[in-house]
């Protein structure tokens, strides 16, 4: 099945990937639950959390498989984000990082 392909199928109709194939995916890129957490500035149990409905959201799902096709092709996933300044971050706070950035800053008035 050809990538196209198999983002048109995650994609289709919001449709969501199972868990499991989520999983086979983030292996093929070397890439651990807790590695693909850090990427998006998330807890890990975020992620690990949707072992119990089964399925992931199609946005995780569609970064796992570009992930799994780009080891596939030679491009090591961690590299290629590197070059663009992407690299993975701690999140012993969570999500407060990314709240903080719409907080309004005092004007210097």
């Amino acid at each position: 099945m050809s990538l196209r392909d198999k983002i048109s199928r995650i994609s289709y109709l919001g449709l969501t990937l199972i868990y499991a194939e989520f999983r086979h995916h983030l292996r093929k890129a070397r890439i651990t639950v807790n590695d693909f957490a850090a990427y998006l500035c998330i807890r890990p149990s975020s992620v690990s959390n949707y072992a119990k409905t089964g399925e992931v959201p199609r946005t995780y799902a569609m970064l796992a498989v570009l992930m799994g096709e780009s080891v596939d092709r030679g491009v090591p996933v961690a590299d290629a984000l590197a070059r663009y300044g992407v690299v993975p971050e701690a999140t012993e706070k969570g999500n407060e990082r990314q709240f903080d950035m719409f907080r309004p800053t005092e004007s210097a008035s």
